[in-house]
Formats: C-alpha cells, sequence, structure tokens
C-alpha cells in the first residue's frame, strides 16, 4: 500500500496525511537517527498530539535517575533554552506551578531528606504512552489497534522502575530488545499464544524509564459502548 493510500491509524482519516514519530522525536537528541519508527497519521492528529509530546518530555527528562545520562541532559539542555521563548511561556509556567517539595526515603523506608519534585499529571502522560503503544502495534502488524481491542497503558510514577518478578515472569515470552538512538528508546513485545492481536509492550528511555502497555480485547461492556 503506498502512503497515499494509507490511513490515520489514530482517527482512520485518509485527509492530509503525514507520519508521527514513535516515540515523540523531541526525545531524541540531534542529529537524529535515522531509523526513527513512524506511522501514518493525519494532520490534524499529528498537530493535536504537540502539547502532550511536550510535557511528556519534560517529566522524563526532569528525572532524577537519568540526570547524568548524555543523550538527556542534550534534550534538558534544548528545553531549557525552548522555554524563553514567548510562546512556551504557558508551558514554563505550568511546571513552576506543579514544582513542590517532598519527603525523600529509601526503599527500606529511611528518610533522606526533603527534595523538590514535580506534580504528573497522569492523564497527559497515559495519552503519550497509548499512542506509543498503538503505534508500535502498527509497526508489528502493519494495520491499526482492531475495533473491539482496547489499550491499557501503566505508568510507573515510583522512579518508573519496572518490577523485576514482571520481568522474570514473561521472560520467555519476550522478544529481542530494539533500540533506536543508541538508549533513547528501547522496546519489546510479548505475542499472546492464542490471540494475534493480543500484546503486551515493554520499552523504555535512556536506559532507565520504564513504562508498559497491553493490548487487549474489550470486555462485553465496553465493545457495546
Amino acid at each position: 500500500m503506498s502512503d497515499s493510500e494509507k490511513s490515520c491509524i489514530y482517527c482512520g482519516s485518509k485527509d492530509s496525511m503525514t507520519v508521527d514519530h514513535i516515540p515523540p522525536k523531541n526525545l531524541f537528541p540531534e542529529p537524529r537517527p535515522s531509523n526513527m519508527l513512524t506511522v501514518p497519521s493525519c494532520k490534524k492528529c499529528n498537530e493535536s498530539f504537540s502539547k502532550d509530546d511536550e510535557y511528556f518530555r519534560t517529566i522524563l527528562v526532569s528525572c532524577a535517575s537519568v540526570s547524568s545520562d548524555p543523550n538527556a541532559q542534550a534534550v534538558n539542555e534544548k528545553l531549557l533554552r525552548s522555554m524563553i521563548r514567548p510562546e512556551a511561556a504557558a508551558m514554563a509556567s505550568a511546571i513552576r506551578k506543579s514544582l513542590h517539595v517532598v519527603n525523600v526515603t529509601s526503599r527500606g523506608g529511611i528518610y533522606l531528606g526533603r527534595s523538590p519534585a514535580m506534580r504528573v499529571i497522569a492523564d497527559r502522560i497515559n495519552r503519550v504512552t497509548d499512542r506509543i503503544v498503538r503505534g508500535l502495534f502498527y509497526i508489528k502488524h502493519d494495520y491499526p489497534v482492531p475495533m473491539g481491542y482496547e489499550v491499557t497503558c501503566v505508568f510507573k510514577d515510583d522512579a518508573l522502575s519496572m518490577p523485576k518478578e514482571f520481568i522474570d515472569q514473561w521472560r520467555e515470552f519476550w522478544k529481542p530488545p530494539e533500540t533506536i538512538g543508541g538508549n533513547v528508546f528501547s522496546y519489546s513485545y510479548a505475542l499472546c499464544v492464542d490471540d494475534p492481536n493480543g500484546m503486551l509492550f515493554i520499552y523504555w528511555f535512556y536506559g532507565k524509564l520504564w513504562f508498559y502497555g497491553i493490548v487487549t480485547p474489550k470486555t462485553d461492556s465496553k465493545a457495546a459502548q
């Protein structure tokens, strides 16, 4: 199928077709890799993603666990420079309002002191992660997530770490990880043994920030809506 014949994987439109980057391209420092993943998207959907993509980038590169990563540092430096632009005033204001101070404890519950933190708007994160899973599904199947299926994403806001027992439980089903842009984005997936559309994705940014998403049939009540 030629590019002109493809439909937007998000809304099904064939008008003003372009491509959406999976994951958002602003997570990659320049020069960006030549093997970035893209999926068919209409211009209307693609342009509607920009503010959530900016927010998602801000949250990821602000995580303390990637503060020493060269790729995350490069993206963060560009982000800080962009914040002085007049058109970025709303985003900068929202970030300032989200800052607060929290108690920090070790995994064993030992109090370590106080530290600045950002309140995260989970809905905005989830909109991006939902799109990433839909994009990866398309890349592996060459068709969008079918009607009758839903995407469920999990945002691990406790340092975005993936529980070891979760990985071990699925280890025999995972496909070999694929990586884009060094350590910027990596992903793996497992297929449901009795449903080719059922999939479990795990993906991580800068080698440390983990997310996962599941594509499953809708329940009867959801399918009827």
